[in-house]
């Protein structure tokens, strides 16, 4: 599906008698009779299907619709030459997708992202509507798929479409507290999960149970992984970095190296996707968070430098302009326990569409919040084009939008971290 759009650096004009486009870094402008002006209305900066603008044209003229198309797509792309427009394919099919199956958790964390009253809505997705999306991804070139909560164990149909997309040879991923792991599901999951992502906040019940507001999840948690691992199934142990924990940190991964399982830490801790920042007190100051990055370099210096590693650049500024921001629109979605899909698990409240209403292709090729969100570029950052530590900074719209109410305010604190990163790797290599 072919997409038109106005570029950035240009504007229209017009009135029932006329249309202007204009170029404002060339000056030049082009000057169009009644019917250019009509055409023109049809654009905007972010990316239209063609075939919808043809739609709107033959609610105006008596034409016929090949004709129609011929000449519409023949106009944009002379306006493509003069440098006004620019004329796109859709994507393909994103190669991985998180599906929240239910919005129910048994557990209150702290610090999560999710407002705790849309877990207590306990929102879930119908069986039957998530397998048609998963054919649907597959059929596009889907690759993995990644399925989340709330608590994924409270899920009824869990291992049913866990085995349909396994038997569509996708990679599956599951993320849990694992506090629940029925001893029925072993085999299944050791036959039909690539891995299971577990959050492990200490080994100490005290530290763990004060985070996730559950008394008794910290020894649950830390049996199931032990289970899990017996059975054969891959864990992955990763631990959120918290002003409760921090200090202890190092002790859970002694915790899975001890059992030969995968592991990570997380510092970037995100406001809640409803705007409240309440969850930001659990948060480390960026003087805990040196203290913190000092401390794992001198205890685990492989793990320290993955902690503060580069993002990849690009090798000249107009290709680094023009990129896009992340991976959203692109290669990920998320699809929420409201079949509603949008760019990413910390992001949604920014709605492409619902799927109880629309198709993924139809969304995936029309939705103007998706062209929306792939038309950002480091070009809508100004102050980030020349920064110096912008390798380190993850750029991340949705931590912008839920800590500052919108994508394009950077907050303070993830500028901080990125300079911190850029010093403490500086030293590293002197």
């Amino acid at each position: 599906m072919r997409k038109v759009k106005l570029n950035k650096h240009c504007y229209i004009k017009t009135s029932s008698e006329k249309g202007i486009i204009a170029n404002v870094l060339s000056g030049e402008s082009l000057l169009f009779d009644k019917a250019g002006a009509i055409w023109l209305s049809n654009l905007s900066y972010i990316a239209k299907p063609i075939d919808e603008i043809v739609d709107n044209l033959l609610k105006i003229y008596s034409a016929d619709r090949q004709i129609l198309e011929h000449d519409v797509h023949d106009f944009f792309v002379s306006l493509e030459k003069e440098g006004y427009t620019t004329i796109e394919e859709c994507p393909p099919f994103p190669e991985s997708m998180v599906i929240a199956l239910t919005s129910q958790c048994n557990e209150k964390c702290v610090h999560c992202y999710i407002p705790n009253k849309q877990k207590l809505q306990h929102k879930t997705l119908n069986k039957d509507l998530v397998i048609k999306v998963i054919n649907d991804f597959k059929n596009g070139g889907g690759k993995e798929v990644c399925f989340t909560g709330g608590e994924i164990f409270l899920y009824q149909d869990l291992m049913e479409i866990i085995k349909n997309a396994k038997k569509k040879s996708l990679e599956v991923s599951l993320l849990s507290n694992l506090s629940i792991l029925p001893e029925s599901f072993l085999n299944d999951l050791k036959n039909n999960v690539d891995r299971i992502q577990v959050s492990l906040y200490s080994i100490r019940e005290d530290i763990h149970d004060i985070i996730t507001l559950r008394k008794g999840s910290c020894i649950s948690t830390k049996n199931n992984i032990r289970r899990a691992l017996a059975t054969g199934i891959n864990i992955k142990v990763v631990c959120p970095v918290l002003k409760e924990n921090w200090k202890y940190v190092s002790e859970v991964i002694d915790f899975a190296k001890a059992l030969n399982a995968e592991y990570s830490i997380e510092t970037n801790i995100t406001a809640q996707s409803d705007l409240n920042k309440q969850n930001l007190s659990h948060r480390l100051t960026i003087e805990e968070l040196e203290k913190f990055y000092r401390q794992i370099l001198k205890y685990d210096n492989s793990l320290a430098k993955e902690l503060l590693k580069k993002r990849d650049d690009h090798d000249d500024l107009l290709s680094l302009l023009n990129a896009p921001n992340c991976e959203a629109g692109y290669n990920t979605i998320l699809l929420n326990s409201s079949g509603v899909l949008s760019p990413c698990a910390g992001w949604e409240d920014f709605e492409y569409g619902n799927i109880n209403d629309h198709s993924f292709k139809e969304i995936w090729e029309r939705s103007p919040q998706l062209s929306f969100i792939r038309d950002i570029t480091l070009q809508d950052f100004k102050q980030c084009v020349n920064c110096e530590a912008r390798v380190y900074c993850s750029h991340c719209l949705a931590c912008n939008y839920c800590e500052t109410g919108s994508p394009f305010k950077l907050p303070v604190y993830f500028c901080k971290m990125a300079f911190l990163k850029k010093k403490i790797a500086e030293e590293m290599l002197n």
